[in-house]
């Protein structure tokens, strides 16, 4: 079963939502609806105060679960897992431009995959996951019992101790994202760093395309956010942003060419108003996902 029959499957039972009164991000009540809609059995919406787009009608702590067992059981294999190291390369290297040793705890770490990547004689490596077989995994691969299973908010971890939290493609998938954040600022040293990389929702494909661009599904991703978004929350615990960047054209998944000509096809057919026309999902491109890292105790 590839990766939307496993959600099509999940979203068949009304048992695994759960419907929102208020925003997420800024706790407002007041939205509007995004996009066509075009998934059955979620609603997607934009908070019109913060301007986040969220699932109101979305799966509950229970579909959550069953969600997260068995996406990790279908992301790492074939092509897709060998795309995914190659991002995880090109994230680890932009990285350790800024920090390079230290305790460092990867918030959702699935089966330690990006873990295994960072040298041992320089790390010392926690992580936390909620699926049962990528945490038995990560603690085989890892060697070592530092792999907690749960939400990382209900977790007891050593706080003000960790040089880098890394939330990468993670906080999109949390139920609570300021609580998420809030969090991990509190388990980062005074001289400590957060990476964290995410579906933009800022981008020119999020905007232009909504509900048909490619990093909306929202069995699994419930927020999007912007960096901006982020940077004010962290800028509160002492934060600040070093650098962000928008990977494409270096990604597996870049086909520049054919990317352009698809958008400027579908440009030219919402102008004539023949949405149908357009295509079912935009491509990857400049600007789909962010990249940033945050330092603590450093006033830029």
């Amino acid at each position: 079963m590839d990766q939307k029959q496993f959600f099509a499957e999940l979203a068949k039972d009304e048992e695994n939502f759960e419907v929102l009164d208020n925003c997420i991000w800024c706790g407002s009540a007041r939205y509007q609806l995004w996009g066509e809609q075009s998934y059955p059995g979620f609603v997607t919406v934009e908070c019109e105060d913060c301007n986040i787009v969220y699932v109101r009608k979305r799966f509950n702590e229970k579909g959550r679960k069953e969600l997260c067992d068995g996406y990790m059981a279908v992301r790492q294999h074939g092509e897709r897992a060998k795309q995914r190291q190659t991002m995880y390369q090109i994230d680890l290297d932009f990285i350790f431009r800024c920090v390079r040793s230290g305790r460092v705890l990867d918030a959702g770490c699935g089966g330690g995959y990006l873990l295994e990547q960072m040298p041992n004689d320089c790390w010392v490596k926690w992580g936390t996951e909620l699926d049962t077989d990528s945490v038995e995994r990560a603690k085989r691969v890892l060697q070592t019992e530092k792999i907690s299973e749960g939400e990382i908010e209900q977790i007891e971890l050593p706080l003000n101790y960790f040089d880098l939290v890394i939330a990468r493609g993670v906080i999109e998938h949390v139920p609570y994202p300021r609580k998420f954040i809030d969090r991990i600022a509190e388990l980062v040293s005074s001289e400590g760093w957060v990476f964290i990389s995410g579906p933009n929702i800022a981008s020119f494909c999020a905007q232009f395309y909504k509900d048909r661009w490619k990093l909306h599904y929202p069995e699994a991703h419930l927020t999007h956010l912007s960096v901006n978004h982020l940077d004010m929350v962290l800028q509160e615990y002492g934060f600040s942003l070093v650098s962000d960047v928008y990977h494409y054209l270096e990604t597996p998944y870049a086909s520049p060419k054919d990317d352009i000509v698809q958008i400027a096809r579908d440009i030219e057919a919402a102008r004539e108003g023949k949405r149908e026309d357009m295509s079912k999902e935009s491509p990857p491109f400049f600007g789909n996902r962010y990249t940033a890292i945050w330092e603590k105790g450093t006033i830029r």
